[in-house]
Formats: C-alpha cells, structure tokens, sequence
C-alpha cells in the first residue's frame, strides 16, 4: 500500500512541476509568476532526492525564459555545491541566465 502511495505521490508531483513550468513557459512576466518560479524552486530543492524529478526539470527548464529565475537566483546560488542532480540543474540554471 505505502508504495502505491509513494508512487501516486511522486506521479502528482512530476504533474505538479510540469504544470508550474509549462505557466512560466507560456505567461508574459508577471508578479503571479514570481510567485510560480518560487514555488518550483521549493519543490525541487524539497524533492532533490527524487531522481525522476531533477530529470524532469533538468529537460524542461530550458524552456522557460531565464529572466524568470532572476527573483529566485539567490536561493539557487545557495544550493551550488550540493550533491547529485540538483546541483547540475542549478548549475546549468545560472550560467544559462547569466549568459541572457
């Protein structure tokens, strides 16, 4: 049972980040979407051990126009030097913004 639930959780969540990223993607800047961009860093950093996940957003957030990462650039700035796929992901996230 719990695995079923673990797997339904996870499965609501890559829906939940697709969703967010395909806001960002398609919405004109807007305050709203501060708000999106903060709540899917928050969900990255929180599920980072989700493997699946970080893959997901790693594919996906190229899509999005980097100036949508400037108001959450500091609390990116702050998990460089973690381990495994996050720190990839925010690695490529502020050059990629840097570079724009």
């Amino acid at each position: 049972s719990s695995g079923i639930n673990a797997e339904y959780g996870v499965e609501y969540l890559l829906t939940t980040v697709n969703n967010y990223i395909s806001s960002l993607r398609l919405n004109s800047y807007s305050w709203d979407n501060d708000l999106v961009v903060f709540r899917l860093c928050s969900l990255l950093f929180d599920n980072a051990g989700i493997e699946e996940l970080c893959e997901e957003v790693a594919e996906k957030a190229l899509q999005i126009p980097t100036y949508k990462f400037l108001p959450p650039m500091y609390q990116l700035a702050a998990r460089l030097g973690t381990s495994g796929n996050l720190n990839q992901l925010v690695k490529q996230l502020i050059t990629n913004t840097a570079r724009e």
